[in-house]
């Protein structure tokens, strides 16, 4: 057996290839080489335009380079005294907005250290009602009787004792 490249070519393959490459190459030019030339042209003579503007506003600001320097001049005055009143502004603001910070952090913390101190007696007399309810349910079980006054004033000097 011997490999013959020649005969082994068939002519439908080569066409079809050939007629794929021939389609490709017409869709790539109808909808990718066309509109890209044409985006093309159109930024060259956006660029063309931009380059005349320029070399107009060149010219306009060769003639007018006296003026310029006044205007600038002016305006960097007027930038500097400007920032100097806005630093000022800037410098009275920071202490108005800093005396209300405080007023308000006051405020704030007065109404914390109120709800501190109304939500520690709530605890405490929650916790004097459960030790009472625990040491009389204790004294039930161990002793067999219930000395209501005597059970309340063991709690009470117990949670009055200094940790």
């Amino acid at each position: 057996m011997q490999l013959d490249p020649f005969k082994m070519l068939d002519l439908r393959v080569i066409a079809a290839c050939m007629g794929i490459v021939l389609i490709t190459y017409f869709v790539l030019r109808r909808w990718f080489f066309l509109p890209y030339i044409e985006v093309m042209q159109e930024r060259a003579e956006r660029i063309d335009k931009g380059r005349a503007l320029r070399d107009e506003a060149k010219q306009i600001t060769d003639g007018a380079q006296w003026e310029v320097a006044s205007i600038q001049g002016k305006a960097k005055a007027d930038a500097e005294e400007l920032e100097r009143s806005s630093q000022v502004q800037s410098a009275d603001y920071r202490k108005e907005a800093m005396a209300a910070a405080v007023v308000e952090i006051d405020g704030i913390l007065s109404a914390g250290r109120l709800e501190i101190a109304e939500e520690a007696k709530s605890e405490a007399t929650e916790l004097r009602t459960q030790a009472i309810e625990c040491v009389g349910l204790a004294c039930e079980q161990l002793l067999g009787a219930r000395d209501q006054v005597l059970i309340e004033s063991a709690v009470d000097r117990a949670l009055a004792r200094p940790e």
